[in-house]
């Protein structure tokens, strides 16, 4: 149980490592699976920091993408679980 509190605790940090100036796809890719994986822990955070994050993808340092604006995509689309809405 001790275990489980721990992994929820940085499954609700992540997504304040969007309001960075870069990451690395990857992370948006990890952050992306966990979404699906663990929706109802990590949707308040989401909800909390979406505009905040929504405004930092225009200008945040993707590191390591092959595909600058389909890793944008990917956080956008993280917010699929909010609001329903697909970003194209």
């Amino acid at each position: 149980l001790d275990r489980e509190k721990i992994f929820e605790s940085f499954v609700t940090f992540l997504p304040s490592l969007l309001l960075r100036p870069s990451i690395d796809d990857v992370v948006i890719r990890m952050i992306g699976q966990i979404v699906l994986r663990f929706k109802e822990w990590i949707q308040e955070e989401l909800i909390a920091k979406h505009e905040s994050i929504i405004e930092n993808v225009k200008k945040i340092d993707i590191v390591g993408t092959y595909d600058d604006k389909q890793s944008r995509l990917m956080i956008y689309n993280l917010f699929y679980f909010v609001d329903s809405q697909i970003y194209y």
